[in-house]
C-alpha cells in the first residue's frame, strides 16, 4: 500500500519509493496470443519500461503542477488592509518543499492505480471509481485557486466514493437501489453507522475503520466547522488577507489529500479482491452494470483458441473471456 516519504521535486525523488510502487503495479504476467496460434510473453524489461515511462510521465505532471501553483501564487495579491504584513511566496517553494513533493507522489500513484484498474475492468462500480478520480482532480483545482475549504469538502466526497463500492459489492440489492436513484447513503459513523456494519461483516478492518472515521470527521469540519476553515477567515481578528496563497492551509491540504488517497487505495484494493472472487465463481455478469441475465454471447476462434464475447443488453458493455473464463483483450494494432 501507499506509504511515501517526504522529498521535494527538485531532489529527483531519490528514495525511489514511487518507482518501486509503479514496478509492483505493472508487474503483471502478460500472455500474447497471435493469430497464427503462437504464444509469447513479454520480458520483464517490458514491465520495467512501462513503469519507467509512467514515472517519467508522473514527474512531468509534478513539474507542470508546481509551475501552475507557482504562477498563481506569485500573481495573487493580498487585501489592501493586509499588504504590510503579507510575505510573498518564494518562487522555488513548490519545487523545494518536501511535504508537497510527497503529495505529488500520492497523486501520481493514484492516477496510475486508477488507470490500471480501469484498463483491466477490475472495478465493481465504474461510476464510483471515475467519480473518486474526478474528486481528486477537482480538489487539486480548488487548492490551486486557493479555495482550500472547498478542496477539503470535495475530499469528503472522495472518501464516500471510495468506500461505497466495497459495501455495494457485498450488498448487490443496495447497489441496485442506488442505480435506480432509490437510495439514501446511511450515516457512516456511530454505533449503527455503515462503517461499523462493514467491520462486523469483515469487509474492512477496525484500523481502516478508525482511520476513515477520523479523516471523515476532520473533513466534516470544512462543512460544519468553525471560522478556521473559511477562505475568508480573519475578518473578526483583523487578519483577513483575501483570496491568495496561504502556506499553512496549503500544507494542511497536502497532508489531507495524501491521507485520503492512502485510504482510497486500500479500499480500491479490497474492492478489486472482492470482484476477483465473484469472477472466479461460475456466475457470469456484465463487468460494468453487473447484469447477469440479458447477456448476448458471440463465440469465435482466434489463434486456434475459442473465445466468448459477452454483450450486455442493459449498458452495451462488451467483454471477452478465454476458454478458462479469464478476461482477455483484443489488440487490433500495436506500435513499438
Amino acid at each position: 500500500m501507499l506509504n511515501f516519504v517526504d522529498e521535494s521535486i527538485d531532489s529527483g525523488f531519490p528514495s525511489n519509493d514511487l518507482i518501486v510502487f509503479l514496478n509492483e503495479l505493472y508487474n503483471e504476467l502478460l500472455l500474447v496470443l497471435e493469430e497464427s496460434g503462437r504464444h509469447s510473453s513479454p520480458e520483464n524489461k517490458t514491465e520495467n519500461y512501462i513503469a519507467e515511462k509512467n514515472f517519467e510521465r508522473g514527474v512531468k505532471f509534478a513539474y507542470d503542477f508546481a509551475n501552475r501553483f507557482t504562477e498563481l501564487a506569485l500573481s495573487s495579491s493580498p487585501a489592501p488592509a493586509a499588504v504590510e504584513r503579507y510575505e510573498p511566496v518564494d518562487s522555488e517553494f513548490f519545487f523545494s518543499n518536501k511535504a508537497f513533493g510527497k503529495t505529488l507522489k500520492y497523486l501520481i500513484a493514484w492516477d496510475n492505480l486508477c488507470r490500471n484498474v480501469l484498463s483491466e475492468s477490475a472495478y465493481f462500480s465504474q461510476a464510483h471509481l471515475l467519480e473518486a478520480r474526478t474528486d481528486i482532480n477537482a480538489s487539486i483545482e480548488m487548492a490551486i485557486s486557493f479555495y482550500y475549504k472547498q478542496s477539503f469538502q470535495i475530499l469528503r466526497g472522495f472518501l464516500e466514493s471510495s468506500i461505497l463500492p466495497v459495501y455495494f459489492c457485498d450488498q448487490p440489492s443496495e447497489f441496485e437501489k442506488w442505480r435506480s436513484n432509490d437510495y439514501r447513503v446511511p450515516a457512516f459513523r456511530g454505533k449503527n453507522g455503515l462503517l461499523k456494519k462493514m467491520v462486523d461483516s469483515s469487509l474492512i478492518s477496525s484500523e481502516l475503520c478508525h482511520d476513515f472515521s477520523e479523516l471523515y470527521c476532520q473533513l466534516n469540519g470544512s462543512i460544519h466547522g468553525g471560522e478556521k476553515y473559511l477562505v475568508n477567515k480573519g475578518i473578526h481578528s483583523r487578519s483577513w488577507s483575501g483570496l491568495l496563497f496561504k502556506e499553512e492551509d496549503f500544507l494542511d491540504w497536502c497532508e489531507t489529500v495524501s491521507r485520503a488517497i492512502a485510504l482510497g487505495s486500500k479500499l480500491l484494493f479490497i474492492n478489486v479482491n472482492q470482484l476477483k472472487k465473484i469472477r472466479d465463481s461460475s456466475l457470469l455478469m456484465c463487468l460494468t452494470c453487473h447484469n447477469s441475465e440479458d447477456l448476448g454471447i458471440d463465440e469465435f476462434v482466434f489463434g486456434c483458441k475459442t473465445f466468448k464475447q459477452y454483450s450486455c443488453a442493459v449498458c452495451g458493455h462488451k467483454s471477452t473471456l478465454d476458454e478458462f473464463g479469464r478476461l482477455s483483450h483484443i489488440v487490433t494494432a500495436y506500435e513499438n
